[in-house]
């Protein structure tokens, strides 16, 4: 993934100078007359290392360039469509479920510290299924749900909202739901 680019280039760049100096060090200590014994070796494996990583490093400043202009360039988090619709129901909300927290984030709003990270991998693993998260939905009672990925297709989990919740009123996109409550009391612009 791109994403962990930034995170592997430095330090793939700073041992590709470690490589580099220490094959000038020990070209240093060498005489010519030594390359035909065996540190000759150790020598042309530290040069095709340094030549490999910096053929590796030698793309990472489009790819920073790139990172950047999507970043100047991406739409601001107030402006968002999901996270105006969560900061709407603000007031009446204490704690709000999604499988993407960055947009409860920028909402302000909190979430279960059980339900806070949920990668496929964690279901995959087994390490939290679908009656799980369930379990702590009815523990903790959002007031609202947002989902973007395979999360809507569990049949528990779309029981347990058919039951609870119902699809928000204002929203533009599938998948966001209001606890039956918080659609019945009175609110307040929470917008702000």
């Amino acid at each position: 993934m791109d994403c962990y680019y930034l995170h592997f280039a430095i330090p793939m760049a700073w041992l590709g100078g470690v490589a580099v100096k220490e094959l000038f060090s020990v070209l240093w200590r060498c005489e010519f007359s030594q390359f035909r014994k065996p540190p000759f070796k150790p020598v042309c494996a530290l040069l095709l290392w340094s030549a490999l990583v910096s053929l590796v490093v030698v793309g990472t400043p489009e790819k920073l360039q790139r990172g950047f202009a999507s970043i100047s360039f991406a739409e601001n988090a107030r402006e968002n469509p999901v996270v105006r619709q969560m900061k709407e129901y603000r007031e009446s909300t204490t704690w709000v479920f999604t499988d993407r927290v960055i947009y409860a984030f920028h909402a302000g709003l909190l979430v279960p510290p059980e339900l806070a990270v949920i990668p496929s991998k964690r279901i995959w693993s087994q390490q939290i299924n679908p009656s799980q998260i369930v379990s702590q939905l009815r523990r903790y009672q959002p007031e609202q749900i947002i989902l973007f990925g395979s999360l809507k297709q569990e049949k528990v989990l779309i029981e347990y909202l058919e039951a609870n919740y119902a699809p928000s009123p204002n929203a533009d996109r599938k998948g966001s739901y209001l606890l039956k409550t918080v659609l019945a009391e009175p609110r307040g612009n929470g917008a702000g």
